[in-house]
């Protein structure tokens, strides 16, 4: 029939968004911290996708673990991946409440930790037993990575000497 029908319409507005979002940049190994809200539905499962793919969603990427609840915070820690080189990953957290919700990207650079690299490779002594001491030699010790190295060195003969005995190195830093 012709006649007007009332129909109800009931409506929920669904966000995902980030409270504290992964920072800009990081060291491999380092723990993250994370949280994103829900809102306005009860999720059945929420987490965060992250990948090198931008969305990471696209790609063969990683995801949190899930967690399920009412609408409100949630948190989550990933250990960032080892890298060799800078590397970008793209975050975004979402939620499943029957249509699932993707809430924004964020990029995060994924740096090298620091790495120990010595110059030159291999020192080699040789002298005569009761004759005066081999010449001294040097050895470089440099971060070729990133962060801060600590390093230290010791000797295991009476006639070696180390100095210093240790250290502390910046990105790219380098020490007698």
């Amino acid at each position: 029939s012709n006649s007007p029908q009332r129909i109800t319409v009931r409506f929920s507005l669904v966000s995902v968004t980030w409270t504290t979002p992964p920072p800009a940049s990081c060291l491999g190994g380092q723990t993250l911290a994370f949280t994103w809200n829900v809102a306005g539905a009860f999720p059945s499962y929420t987490g965060v996708t992250y990948g090198t793919t931008n969305p990471p969603w696209m790609g063969s990427g990683f995801s949190t673990s899930y967690q399920s609840g009412p609408p409100g915070n949630y948190s989550s820690t990933i250990v960032a991946p080892f890298v060799t080189s800078p590397t970008v990953y793209y975050f975004s957290p979402s939620a499943d409440v029957g249509p699932q919700f993707r809430g924004p990207v964020v990029a995060l650079t994924v740096n090298p930790g620091p790495i120990l690299s010595r110059s030159p490779a291999v020192l080699s002594f040789s002298g005569v037993q009761g004759a005066a001491n081999p010449a001294a030699q040097i050895l470089n010790v440099t971060n070729s990575g990133g962060g801060t190295l600590l390093w230290s060195g010791s000797d295991t003969a009476s006639w070696l000497t180390v100095g210093p005995t240790g250290g502390s190195l910046g990105a790219g830093a380098s020490q007698p």
